[in-house]
């Protein structure tokens, strides 16, 4: 195997303990991979379009994704000062919000596609 291949490769797997890691350790990590299986449960069963199905796996991808991110934020800022410190609180404020904001959107989303579908029921 070439040895540019194996560093290549030996990333995807930090990446997968990653992914592992942040499920395992985070509630809120799995609370939001609890709420995207059970989104993408519903929009199978409402048969939902291609382009919505792009809506909904790119929000579900966007929050799970944000919530990674803060969480790797906050352990940084709390390994770099573990003490009160107003910039530290600004920076885990701004990425919490960046989940909170994505997750609000990502709401009113599913409002958009999924209230007219239920209606019909």
């Amino acid at each position: 195997m070439n040895n540019s291949i194996i560093p290549f490769i030996k990333s995807f797997f930090y990446a997968f303990d990653g992914i592992i890691q942040f499920f395992r350790s985070e509630r809120n990590g799995r609370i939001q991979l609890l709420l995207g299986c059970a989104t993408i449960v519903l929009s199978a069963w409402l048969h939902i379009s291609a382009g919505e199905w792009l809506l909904v796996i790119g929000n579900i991808a966007a929050i799970i994704s944000l919530e990674m991110v803060n969480s790797a934020v906050e352990k940084l800022c709390n390994l770099l000062h573990p003490g009160q410190h107003p910039a530290i609180k600004f920076i885990k404020d701004v990425a919490a919000g960046a989940v909170l904001w994505s997750a609000v959107c990502s709401v009113v989303i599913a409002c958009i596609v999924f209230v007219p579908k239920l209606k019909l029921l």
